[in-house]
């Protein structure tokens, strides 16, 4: 959220991924809304300065296996944040 307010206006499109920390207390990648950053405040941080694209990186995550599933629920989640305002 602090580089989208610095880039402001210069920002159509945003990379997103997501993190959380684990079981042994080690970073992994998740999907969006299933780990610990802000979304509200990114989303809304996002949607201020212009961005008209997200760009969700999809990588192989344990709990969610299935990377048509990840997607899935990644792609539902920022729909839903999306869609809140």
């Amino acid at each position: 959220m602090t580089w989208i307010n610095r880039l402001f206006g210069r920002t159509p499109l945003i990379h997103l991924k997501e993190y959380r920390i684990n079981d042994k207390f080690e970073r992994e990648t998740s999907e969006l809304g299933a780990g610990n950053l802000d979304w509200p405040a990114i989303v809304a941080a996002a949607e201020k300065s212009g961005c008209q694209w997200y760009v969700v990186e999809q990588e192989q995550f344990t709990a969610t296996p299935d990377k048509f599933e990840a997607l899935a629920k990644s792609y539902q989640y920022l729909a839903s944040r999306i869609a809140e305002k």
